[in-house]
Order: structure tokens, then C-alpha cells, then sequence
């Protein structure tokens, strides 16, 4: 009778192992990325956003095996030999999409979305008493990727803070760092004063400060002036030039 039990166990397994199998290929690969943990700063990209070829303009030059990578994220059967490693073409693809995601995010279906997060306070809360906890913004240090993890913005007191939320695979330039400016124009009511302390977001220059986990400034100020997000949009779509149009009013 022993036997026969484990006999059972046995034919049953490979069972199990093909259910797993069946579940991952019925997920797409955007969504198996945006559940992966680290990865709570990102939205969902269109899959009409990403096959425009006007939004991909000058990732070639960023992007190793570009077409490679851009067939995983729309998981399209590649046909045809590859010297590259599968671990190779998944980082390419990781690091494609995320310079998508900091291009998408500021047209109106990725604000949209990410305003979305924003209220269900995905980016964080600021720690400073005074801000009471308000809801933060991601941000970039840099637009160059590998310059550093994206951070958390506060519309309030206007720093920038390293949050408990977990972003560990969220490169700066994946969310980029004119992100804070577009959503606060085009959103001001999510900063605490409104528009009347718009100002000083876009008429002057946006103060900002790397914060530590400990809550204190540890490096110089990143200036970004108004005009910076204005050139930088102007290579971002037809939706950032729409944006841009918007900010010279």
C-alpha cells in the first residue's frame, strides 16, 4: 500500500509543476514586471504607447539589442538566433521599459495613471510633522541611467526623501526628474496651496534636497528651472509636446 501511495505522489507532481507553468505564460511580461517587489514606483505602459516608434526616438543608442528587448515587452516570438543570454536580453528589456515609463509618464494617460498611484499613496508619505503625512511624488536625481534609485518628492515642503517604499529595482531615469514639475502643472491642487504657491515650482526654479533616511540634508540643492522641463519634453511625443504648449502659456 506504501508503495502504491508514492506511485500516486509521484504522477501527481508533474501535474503541479505544468499548472505554474500554464499560470506564468497566461500573465504578459508588463504585468509580471509590475508585480515583481522593488518595483512599486512603475505603471502599466500602454502597449500603443511602446509600439510607436515616435516614443522610442534615440533609446537605440541606450538600449543594447533594442528590438530584442522591445519583442519580450510585447512577448512577440522572436524568430532567429541570438548570441545574446537570456539574463543579458531580460536586463535590456527591464532597463527599455523603463525609459519607456519616464516618456509615458507625462502624457496624459501616464499622468493619469500615476496620479492614480499617487492618491493611493504608492510613492510614500512625507515624514516632516508639518507636511502631515501628505502624499509624495517620485523623482529622478538624474536623467542618465545608473545614476542613482528614484526618490520621493513632498509637494509640500518641497524636499526629497528616500522612503521605506520598496523601489530598489526603479532607476532614477525611469521616472525621470521633470516628472514632479509636469504633475503639479498640470495638477495643481495636488500641492497643499494650490496654485497660489505655484510660483515657486515654475516661475523661478524648484529647490530640492537629497534627504537620508534619517530625515537630514546630506547633499547641495538640484536646481530644475521651467525651461529645462520645456526642452526636455520637447523629445517626449506628441502628448509632450501638447504638455510643453501648455507650460509657455
Amino acid at each position: 500500500m506504501a508503495d502504491q501511495r508514492d506511485q500516486d505522489v509521484i504522477k501527481q507532481e508533474p501535474m503541479v509543476e505544468e499548472s505554474e507553468s500554464e499560470d506564468r505564460e497566461e500573465v504578459s511580461w508588463i504585468e509580471w514586471w509590475l508585480t515583481r517587489s522593488g518595483n512599486d514606483f512603475l505603471c502599466e505602459v500602454s502597449e500603443s504607447f511602446i509600439q510607436d516608434n515616435f516614443n522610442l526616438t534615440g533609446l537605440q543608442n541606450e538600449v543594447r539589442h533594442m528590438r530584442r528587448a522591445l519583442d519580450i515587452i510585447l512577448d512577440i516570438e522572436f524568430d532567429g538566433s541570438d548570441e545574446s543570454s537570456e539574463d543579458e536580453l531580460e536586463k535590456e528589456a527591464q532597463k527599455l521599459y523603463g525609459l519607456i515609463h519616464a516618456r509615458f509618464i507625462v502624457s496624459p494617460r501616464g499622468l493619469a495613471r500615476m496620479v492614480e498611484k499617487y492618491n493611493n499613496g504608492d510613492f510614500g508619505q512625507c515624514p516632516r510633522v508639518m507636511c502631515e503625512r501628505i502624499n509624495m511624488l517620485p523623482v529622478g536625481m538624474s536623467d542618465n541611467y545608473g545614476k542613482g534609485m528614484a526618490k520621493s518628492f513632498c509637494p509640500n515642503c518641497k524636499d526629497i526623501y528616500n522612503t521605506k517604499i520598496k523601489n530598489d529595482l526603479v532607476d532614477g531615469s525611469f521616472i525621470g526628474t521633470s516628472f514632479p514639475h509636469v504633475a503639479l502643472l498640470t495638477f495643481p491642487e495636488l500641492s497643499p496651496a494650490g496654485a497660489g504657491n505655484f510660483d515657486k515650482l515654475s516661475a523661478t526654479t524648484m529647490n530640492t534636497y537629497s534627504v537620508s533616511n534619517s530625515g537630514a540634508v546630506d547633499t547641495s540643492r538640484v536646481m530644475h528651472s521651467c525651461s529645462t522641463v520645456c526642452s526636455v519634453l520637447q523629445n517626449r511625443g506628441n502628448a509632450g509636446r501638447q504638455l510643453t504648449r501648455t507650460l509657455t502659456l
